[in-house]
């Protein structure tokens, strides 16, 4: 083990427990898998332990019940009595989809002060707009998992991204909302509750995307692009706000599948050639003439690093032709399109491809792909697990806590209000109540006080008309009694 091998294990053992530790719980098209990283900020996420059990699958199959509670069970032996802070769960994408939604709610104004007054925005108003919106015409069969805000509007012009602290009558909410199963969620949420494990976020592909945004391309315009195992996520951000987003049945097994039908080949051994022979399959230009072999059962067969990147090419070209379609529908109607495709996921080898690809059939707007960084070279499987989308589900609970996920707080659940912004929130309340009742009461205490005052001054006049007067006596002069007469006059 080099130093730096030893120093990333004695991080990973330092984290284990920490305050910082975050349990992910992915379901995936083909494996379930669970991670515990440690998170602390938004650029950096260590993985301390992951596993992975992954299932033989047929194309259009998805997992049952029993298979998702076996893989559950076996991967929380591996972490049983490991302490996390939060726990998110990643669904699938078959049972997930997102619709863009619109919400309007007024601002109750002070009290004593007529309707339609103008007040203050507080973070519990923003809570009651946002649960009114994930509550509000839900279709049957369908759950809320989260809510993804692109924009609050006040006063029918003023655009903001944080209205707390406004003065307006009223509130407008713009995202997306994201939809599960309810049958199927509930179902996963009984049998985590059955293992002892307590869900504090759900997450979906879609939710998870925003997640990984880099700092850079949240503070521009940009298409992001996750390419998954059998489906692939596509988002327009605006400054990091999501503006439109969808999901196409499309992924990395198309691409593999094209692969080994070119190379005749399996795809399994296709998959391991692109974790194992990475560095070379980056480098066509430089190793094109070196020869990789591969063992198909009895027989060895082999295939030189040109013809592998050869086949990967042709096999990219329809997917990223699907999805240069599927991106033109996305952006209908936009007014100002993004000038790259930011193309991720699990395994830089196909990530190339379809960005060459991609590139190839629209010139003025290339595709650029994009490895995420916590995913290193000797982890890369894209045969078994979503480690690009479980790395936006970390992120996505332990950085960006979604406002409202009425499915878990219906079991007692849901994302934790920041004890500062209760807190804040409270007393904003409280003062507004009492601003109200002061100014409610006091015009009716002015007749009240010039009542009094009047009574007062009348009291103060019977008082003093009431009280005999009081004459005081003229002293005497010198030589004459108090009635004024002469003592030294004649005597009588």
């Amino acid at each position: 083990m080099n130093g730096e091998s030893r120093r990333l294990a004695n991080r990973r053992r330092s984290a284990i427990g920490s305050d910082n530790t975050f349990l992910g719980i992915s379901i995936g098209d083909r494996s379930v898998s669970m991670t515990a990283a440690h998170v602390d900020r938004p650029d950096h996420l260590l993985r301390i332990r992951e596993h992975t059990v992954p299932f033989s699958v047929a194309r259009g199959h998805t997992l049952s019940m029993g298979q998702i509670a076996g893989g559950l069970r076996q991967c929380w032996e591996r972490f049983e009595g490991l302490e996390a802070r939060r726990t998110a769960l990643l669904l699938p994408s078959w049972c997930s989809t997102a619709e863009p939604v619109t919400g309007r709610m007024p601002i109750p104004a002070w009290w004593g002060d007529p309707e339609g007054t103008p007040a203050e925005v507080t973070t519990w108003d923003v809570l009651r707009l946002a649960g009114t919106v994930c509550r509000e015409g839900v279709p049957p069969g369908r759950v809320v998992t989260g809510l993804a805000c692109e924009r609050y509007v006040h006063g029918g012009q003023y655009t903001v991204d944080d209205p707390v602290g406004a003065i307006t009558t009223d509130l407008e909410l713009h995202g997306h909302r994201f939809l599960a199963d309810a049958g199927f969620v509930k179902g996963v949420l009984d049998l985590l509750d059955g293992m002892g494990i307590e869900v504090n976020a759900l997450a979906t592909p879609l939710s998870a995307l925003q997640a990984l945004l880099l700092e850079a391309e949240g503070k521009r315009n940009c298409i992001l692009v996750e390419i998954g195992q059998r489906h692939a996520t596509c988002g327009l951000f605006q400054m990091g706000r999501p503006v439109r987003m969808a999901e196409a049945p499309w992924g990395a097994d198309d691409v593999l599948t094209g692969a080994a039908g070119r190379l005749r080949l399996d795809e399994e051994n296709v998959t391991r050639c692109l974790a194992s022979k990475r560095d070379r399959l980056m480098a066509p230009g430089v190793c094109g003439a070196q020869v990789l072999y591969f063992g198909d059962g009895r027989t060895l067969l082999s295939a030189t690093v040109a013809e592998i990147d050869a086949a990967l090419a042709a096999s990219a070209r329809p997917l990223a032709a699907r999805l240069q379609a599927f991106l033109e529908n996305v952006l209908r109607g936009c007014d100002e399109v993004p000038a790259t495709v930011v193309v991720i996921g699990d395994c830089p080898v196909i990530l190339r491809a379809v960005a060459d690809a991609g590139t190839a059939a629209t010139p003025h707007q290339p595709w650029v792909s994009r490895e995420v960084p916590e995913v290193h070279r000797d982890h890369v499987d894209p045969a078994i697990m979503d480690r690009t989308r479980m790395a936006g589900a970390l992120r996505l609970a332990a950085l960006m806590p979604p406002l409202v996920q009425p499915c878990l707080e219906a079991r007692g659940g849901g994302p934790p209000r920041p004890p500062i912004e209760d807190a804040v929130s409270q007393a904003r309340n409280a003062a507004r109540r009492a601003a109200g009742i002061w100014r409610s009461v006091r015009p009716r205490l002015r007749p009240v006080r010039d009542l009094a005052m009047r009574a007062v001054a009348w009291i103060g006049a019977v008082l003093r008309s009431a009280r005999p007067s009081a004459a005081v006596p003229r002293p005497a002069a010198p030589g004459q009694d108090r009635d004024g007469v002469d003592l030294a006059g004649p005597m009588v």
